[in-house]
């Protein structure tokens, strides 16, 4: 065992809470370490394949395994020291921490500041059948697909409708298995609707009120039961259905991974609406253990884009505390991370993490609040969010600021919106050439479209990361109508050959022509397909069977 070192500030933890305390400690001066048990940084990252959601600040629109690599440039610019497979094993007599290095080598050391940046736990669902292989949690199938190249299984059952259980059915999808459900128990759909939208889109049947009751095989899964849920949560006998399957996913949430902040004996309290027990915070992201900071996953479940701003203002925070920033330019900088934060937060998917974290603050007795002066109660009342079973009907559509009116579609190629939930992100507002996308004045409101503005050019449907955005051309030729929207799937169909339009629930609706597929490279490998329909079927046709081969 070598000598004992001492750093300024230990960060623990590699994911985009971990990177951004360390890039922004560094960037003023602070001497960084830089520990993951990992043998690659990004946490997560690396794993997400799809569009980020969030502001332009968040590099919204971007790919998750991008964004990561941006952050490991800009880590690597302000020369943070990164020690990877490193395990802290806890702390010892006067502060001493213990690491274990790749399994072999014992480290200890000491450290002025540390942000602990240790992540989220899924949390495992048991039930008859839940110990058969086929039997995972969703992110072991997301590495599997995404890291490790391997398809978990071809048939596949998701437990769980919120944005883990949706985005990663959709990769399943891409990976080319056939998600044969999605089962959630709660009444509504939990996650975002356009997440849903996709999944639907493509033939995937979303079952609210709904449970996995339990699965069958011999030496794997083979068959999965589910049964739907009454009111109070109980199964009701004699509603079940049986599929076929070789998999089920497990996306039920996550736990806050306290451990470590467990063992430093920062104080902790329990907060449903973040996760479970995470440790308090103060409006420095500082623990009530002197010295530790957190953020990320375990201050509170949330985004990534949250993880990473609250890592950013530790790591503001840990650089003011050691006298690398002085008390006017920590105050701006502050201020302006907790308005980021605040603006993430808004509207109503945000709003009950928004109370809690005011919570945590209270709690901390801090008399500063970095939250928008406003009333719980009355937050709750101004934002509470509309619940949906699946999606909505063409006529809901058509009431949102983001739907042309049929005057418009009849004129000319115009773009059609189909975000309707008040959900972090712009990126249609920067990729409009002509400004008929506004999003104002908050993040987390509506999409409105300017039919007048708008020239049907189809720019915004790929930057869309929700893919809510399509194209109606009613005046295409003299008998059909067009419709463009985009498609993640290969292999891309063929121009001048047939597929088979679906509305949004992924019904067949009719045959339709394929009469483009634009490829351009700044669409990020989202490409937008344009197809021929009668005239009639406009506001029904959204997409179109998947191609699953070159046949």
């Amino acid at each position: 065992m070598e000598r004992m070192r001492e750093v300024e500030l230990l960060v623990i933890g590699a994911g985009p809470a971990g990177l951004g305390a360390a890039i922004e400690a560094s960037r003023y001066g602070v001497k960084v370490l830089l520990v993951d048990d990992k043998d690659k940084p990004g946490g997560q990252l690396f794993k997400q394949i799809h569009k980020f959601f969030g502001s332009k600040e968040h590099l919204a629109g971007t790919r998750g395994f991008d964004i990561g690599l941006h952050l490991l440039k800009e880590a690597d610019s302000q020369g943070v020291e990164i020690s990877l497979q490193t395990k802290v094993l806890g702390t010892m007599d006067k502060d001493v921490i213990s690491l274990l290095v790749k399994e072999r080598e014992m480290k200890l050391l000491k450290a002025k500041r540390i942000v602990l940046a240790t992540g989220g736990i899924e949390k495992a669902l048991s039930f008859p059948g839940w110990n058969l292989p086929g039997v995972m949690s969703a992110g072991a199938a997301q590495t599997l697909i995404n890291i490790e190249r391997v398809l978990p299984g071809e048939r596949i059952l998701m437990v769980g409708s919120g944005n883990v259980g949706l985005i990663i059915s959709y990769q399943l999808l891409q990976a080319g298995a056939d998600v044969v459900g999605i089962v959630e128990a709660g009444s509504s759909i939990t996650g975002y609707l356009v997440h849903a939208g996709k999944v639907m889109r493509a033939g995937v049947p979303i079952y609210t009120s709904h449970t996995i009751k339990e699965a069958r095989g011999g030496k794997s899964v083979e068959e999965v039961v589910i049964t739907a849920l009454d009111r109070r949560w109980n199964p009701i006998k004699g509603i079940e259905k049986t599929f076929s399957a070789d998999t089920v996913c497990i996306s039920v949430g996550l736990n806050p991974n306290g451990q470590l902040a467990s063992l430093a004996g920062c104080e902790f309290k329990f907060f449903p609406e973040l996760g479970g027990f995470l440790p308090l915070h103060d409006d420095n992201m500082e623990s009530t253990k002197k010295g530790i900071y957190i953020a990320g996953d375990l201050s509170g479940i949330e985004e990534a884009n949250s993880a990473l701003d609250e890592g950013r203002l530790a790591g503001i925070s840990v650089a003011a505390s050691l006298g690398y920033i002085d008390s006017n330019r920590f105050a701006k900088l502050k201020e302006d991370y907790w308005d980021r934060l605040n603006k993430l937060r808004g509207g109503p998917f945000g709003h009950k993490r928004s109370i809690a974290k005011k919570k945590i603050l209270l709690s901390s007795q801090q008399k500063e609040m970095r939250y928008q002066e406003i009333d719980c109660i009355e937050l709750e009342e101004n934002t509470k969010l509309k619940n949906y079973k699946s999606i909505p009907s063409l006529k809901e559509f058509q009431e949102f600021p983001g739907y042309p009116s049929l005057s418009r579609i009849k004129k000319g190629a115009v773009a059609c919106i189909e975000c309707i939930q008040e959900i972090p992100c712009d990126p249609c507002v920067a990729a409009c050439p002509f400004k008929a996308i506004n999003i104002n004045p908050y993040i987390t409101d509506l999409p409105y479209l300017d039919e007048n503005k708008c020239k049907g050019c189809g720019v915004c449907i790929a930057s869309c990361p929700g893919q809510a955005i399509f194209v109606l051309n009613y005046n295409y030729s003299s008998e059909k109508a067009a419709i463009s929207f985009p498609y993640e799937y290969l292999p891309y169909p063929k121009i001048g050959g047939k597929a088979v339009g679906v509305n949004r629930k992924g019904e067949p609706v009719a045959e339709v022509k394929i009469v483009k597929v634009d490829k351009r490279a700044n669409f990020d490998k989202t490409a937008v397909i344009t197809i021929a329909c009668d005239k009639k079927y406009i506001n029904q046709i959204r997409s179109i069977e998947r191609i699953k081969d070159d046949a």
